[in-house]
């Protein structure tokens, strides 16, 4: 079924909410990143909306996440993005402290650690609201025209099944996207390490010039043409 990675993530929200209560969560790094990926999944519900025809939620845990796609309406189509003004895997940096697998504090003199990681999860919880679809989110949209349409979506097409078949993890850390073609999900990995042809560089660098043609609602300066103009690899 098409909804279902959406309706998992919102029926998980009953037990992620409660991730900001002051208590002490079991120390299992696989749930919280779990918990991670149906929360970005219930924030971005965009991304699953049948209208969308490819679409990707970037991942970090160095900055708010954001959601890109192309969404076609009748004869129309429009390049969106969907940004949140916290980062998302605040909810999992609170989860992590309270479970110790994080821990913050400093070395008494003589011996022994002064344990503040309870403290740093309750300052990062003041940052959020209790429930994640409740971030602050900010939108932007822009008309493409029906040619450059489909080259997008046949670029994005390409560069997508050239990437491994790797479902979502959440694990936060290095950037991550969860791209996306009709139904079917990929993680996508960008390194440093990275060829410049490698499918997985060329499909994020397709989705940031998306975002960047969605917020200023012009081709030029955003990278698109170029982007759509890398040669395929070898």
């Amino acid at each position: 079924m098409k909804c279902r990675p959406l309706l998992l993530a919102l029926a998980a929200l009953s037990v992620t909410v409660p991730a900001v209560a002051r208590r002490t969560a079991p120390a299992d790094p696989a749930a919280i990143s779990a918990r991670h990926l149906a929360r970005l999944r219930a924030v971005f519900h965009e991304a699953y909306e049948p209208e969308v025809l490819l679409s990707a939620i970037a991942y970090s845990s160095g900055y708010p996440e954001y959601l890109v796609g192309l969404r076609r309406s009748g004869n129309r189509y429009e390049a969106f993005a969907v940004r949140a003004s916290r980062a998302v895997w605040g909810y999992g940096q609170v989860e992590m402290f309270r479970s110790r697998l994080w821990s913050m504090g400093r070395l008494r003199r003589g011996g022994g650690f002064d344990d503040r990681s309870d403290e740093e999860a309750d300052r990062i919880a003041s940052t959020l609201p209790p429930n994640p679809l409740d971030l602050p989110l900010s939108r932007c949209r822009a008309e493409v025209d029906p040619p450059l349409a489909e080259n997008i979506r046949a670029a994005w097409q390409e560069r997508f099944l050239l990437v491994p078949a790797r479902e979502p993890s959440g694990v936060a850390g290095r950037e991550a996207y969860i791209a996306r073609v009709g139904s079917e999900e990929r993680e996508v990995f960008d390194s440093e390490w990275s060829s410049d042809d490698d499918p997985q560089r060329r499909l994020i660098e397709l989705a940031i010039s998306m975002g960047r043609y969605c917020d200023h609602g012009q081709l030029q300066g955003s990278g698109l043409l170029e982007t759509l103009a890398t040669p395929r690899p070898r």
